[in-house]
């Protein structure tokens, strides 16, 4: 980064460096990761909105038994592929946004980023609200921290399938793939070779913190 930098993000970067064919390998990986995981975070965000807000119907089979148990309940959908269609038109939205251009982008990040602070600050609070004994919730215990070192996995909520660490990698994975997000917008930063190593050194530390703490 000692060099003008170009938009292009990463991909120039490389580019730069190494050469064209180094960075149009890299470029390629990029892009289909990049292709991959707005897909995944688009389909995740509106599991989280339906899981956050109850917006299905608790279906009880009446013949299962313990009736309590959450093998027993099923989530009624809207329609047929409801999850998928939202999410494709989510992205489909996040594409108007990008066509639009890098400028309009970066506005639109600055109240995103204001939701994603409060929820932030609202978890961290409520955890320590709860610790304090200011409030209850059901299904929280105050255990000691010795309690929460070692893995205890149980079964899905909706599909009752046993979980590991290979298959909880995958709801962690997309977390933290957006540490480039500041090297992404080289085209629109003021000083890119200033900024850049700068953001995404803050950005390691302070999602890493927000991980530990969360």
């Amino acid at each position: 980064t000692n060099t003008k930098i170009p938009a292009g993000g990463p991909y120039a970067i490389v580019t730069q460096n190494l050469g064209p064919e180094f960075g149009g390998s890299i470029g390629i990986l990029f892009y289909l990761g990049t292709t991959i995981a707005v897909t995944m975070e688009a389909l995740g965000g509106i599991e989280t909105l339906i899981s956050t807000f109850d917006l299905y119907t608790e279906v009880v089979d009446s013949g299962c038994t313990p009736s309590n148990s959450t093998s027993c309940v099923t989530l009624d959908p809207w329609f047929p592929w409801d999850r998928q269609i939202l999410s494709i038109i989510s992205v489909l939205l996040l594409g108007c946004i990008v066509r639009i251009g890098m400028k309009f982008v970066a506005k639109t990040s600055l109240p995103i980023l204001f939701v994603v602070v409060v929820s932030l600050t609202l978890s961290i609070g409520s955890a320590f609200a709860f610790f304090a004994g200011a409030w209850t919730v059901d299904g929280i215990q105050r255990g000691s921290p010795k309690d929460n070192l070692f893995p205890d996995y149980e079964n899905d909520i909706e599909t009752g399938a046993p979980t590991s660490f290979l298959s909880l990698i995958s709801l962690f994975f997309p977390a933290v793939t957006g540490i480039l997000g500041g090297s992404n917008r080289s085209g629109v930063l003021k000083d890119p070779a200033k900024a850049i190593p700068y953001g995404t050194l803050w950005a390691i530390l302070t999602t890493t913190c927000m991980y530990l703490l969360v």
